[in-house]
């Protein structure tokens, strides 16, 4: 009997290792980093972007006009004649 768990315990291991192996090698696969050789190359030049025309530059606001100051009205001198 203890010959029969041994190998049932021998035979689990070894299908689990199977198994294992195989899910290691397909996911490592699968991750396959992107090196200078296998990335894909592509020239741009400064004639391939399309800018926008300038639109007119807006009027600069006039700055305000301060207030003149109001002249004081004058006085009536208080001439004393005798």
């Amino acid at each position: 009997m203890n010959r029969r768990k041994l190998v049932s315990l021998i035979l689990s291991l070894l299908i689990h290792l199977i198994i294992l192996t195989v899910l290691f090698l397909v996911t490592h696969r699968a991750k396959k980093e992107m090196t200078s050789s296998g990335a894909k190359r592509v020239e741009l030049s400064l004639k391939d972007f399309v800018t926008p025309p300038p639109s007119r530059p807006a009027a600069k606001p006039t700055p305000p006009i301060p207030p003149q100051p109001k002249p004081l009205p004058a006085k009536p001198c208080a001439s004393t004649s005798a």
